[in-house]
């Protein structure tokens, strides 16, 4: 799972976020995600963004321990740990735990002429389950490249 997120194509993927704050924009340039699976439902997720804010661009490090919702309970940010640089406001949390429940509530991910919708996850120690629901308009062409 972290290399293809430290892949070519996932890293073309990311791109910056741009956040209201109180009137503000505030970007967020993803540098580095790595995720772990320690068991219990729990998904830890370390990362470093670049963050630019009142003109100045600074590192910030952070690690997050979160459960996904599943069909008895909601997702749960269990933990957000700033692990290098000087923190974040108090304003800026709450815009970035609006854009997350945002990003957690699209009903699917669309990805050119396809559609996906997470149908159910199981996370356990090293592994995650994912039940998909998917709709295929036309099977692109890097993945009929990759089945030959």
């Amino acid at each position: 799972m972290n290399r293809t997120l430290a892949s070519d194509f996932v890293r073309s993927q990311m791109q910056n976020y741009d956040l209201d704050v109180d009137g503000e924009i505030v970007s967020f340039k993803p540098q580095e995600i790595q995720v772990f699976l320690p068991g219990d439902g729990k998904i830890e997720c370390r990362g470093r963004v670049l963050l630019k804010e009142k003109g100045n661009t600074r590192p910030l490090a952070y690690t997050a321990v979160l459960r996904p919702r599943t069909h008895a309970k909601p997702a749960m940010l269990e933990s957000f740990n700033c692990t290098e640089g000087e923190g974040v406001s108090i304003e800026l949390v709450t815009a970035l735990m609006q854009k997350v429940k945002e990003l957690m509530n699209l009903s699917s991910l669309k990805w050119e002429d396809m559609a996906f919708k997470i149908k159910d996850i199981k996370v356990e120690k090293g592994s995650l389950t994912l039940l998909v629901e998917t709709k295929v308009k036309q099977i692109p062409s890097l993945i009929t490249e990759l089945s030959l």
